[in-house]
């Protein structure tokens, strides 16, 4: 059972290793790893975020040994060759305009798989989370921006250039990349990301373009992760998808400063995972 301390721990920590939240993430990432669910290649796409945050900063040794300490992974072969690969991409170019995801986006869109576009994260660096054998969207991270709390609303809206915009702004804003970036592929943009955390009592989607409530059955598993110490996150596509075998659930990993970074699993693979610890 959660503690009202473990509670109070902020969607927004930013040293999780110091919280039971953390520690929690921490387990499932290394369970799902040890069981299968997700390919050491996949992990290091996870940990991406860290590349962005800290490539140019850090030598990539010190990644690798940060890797270790913090997560048990040992990066050696093939996957350390993956991952020195991408890290030189970032490290050359720590503005990275997401060109190396734009190739990994146009094999997935050949291949007929629908891409989820959602907006807000710190940095340009395009963030994809994709598990081919367990959901059927890609969620890309394509506007930089930072997180801002409204106090009449209570939602965490984006920032561009450290200046405010509305949020039909900034929808516009990324519609003009995607067009010019993505012109005359077949993008199919299933729905905008606006706060796009299930809220800790409700389980609501609270977005500007609307609100909608997860079933019954996810409120529960949702539950059963909060009082595991569990991040959840969740986008528009997750909502808009009648089928619930097609929902895609995001379970926090790590949070880094203002970004979060996130593996998605669906409900069924969420219960696998965790087995009998399900209530």
């Amino acid at each position: 059972m959660s503690t009202p301390e473990e509670k109070s721990i902020p969607l927004y920590a930013t040293d999780l290793d110091e919280t039971l939240r953390g520690k929690a993430n921490k387990r499932l990432l290394q369970k799902a790893y040890k069981e299968g669910y997700i390919s050491l290649p996949r992990l290091v796409n996870v940990l991406g975020f860290l590349f962005a945050e800290k490539a140019h900063l850090i030598s990539f040794e010190k990644f690798v040994q940060k890797v270790q300490e913090k997560y048990g992974f040992v990066l050696k072969g093939q996957e350390r060759d993956y991952a020195f690969d991408l890290y030189k991409k970032i490290a050359n170019d720590p503005e990275l305009e997401y060109d190396g995801a734009v190739d990994f986006i146009q094999n997935i869109i050949s291949a007929g798989v629908h891409v989820a576009i959602t907006t807000g994260s710190d940095t340009e660096f395009a963030r994809i989370f994709f598990d081919e054998h367990d959901c059927d969207t890609a969620n890309m991270t394509i506007l930089g921006s930072e997180y801002e709390r409204h106090e009449e609303t209570g939602l965490y809206t984006g920032k561009m250039s450290a200046s405010h915009v509305t949020y039909e702004e900034r929808r516009q804003a990324l519609e003009g990349k995607i067009q010019k970036r993505f012109q005359g592929k077949p993008i199919k943009i299933i729905g905008w990301g606006g706060n796009r955390y299930a809220d800790r009592s409700g389980f609501q989607l609270a977005d500007q373009s609307g609100l909608r409530i997860v079933s019954q059955d996810d409120k529960k598993l949702f539950q059963h992760l909060l009082d595991q110490g569990f991040n959840i996150h969740t986008s528009m596509d997750t909502f808009l998808e009648d089928d619930p075998s097609k929902r895609v659930y995001h379970v926090g990993i790590d949070n880094i400063g203002n970004g979060v970074s996130y593996a998605p699993f669906t409900p069924e693979v969420i219960q696998k995972i965790l087995g009998d610890q399900l209530p």
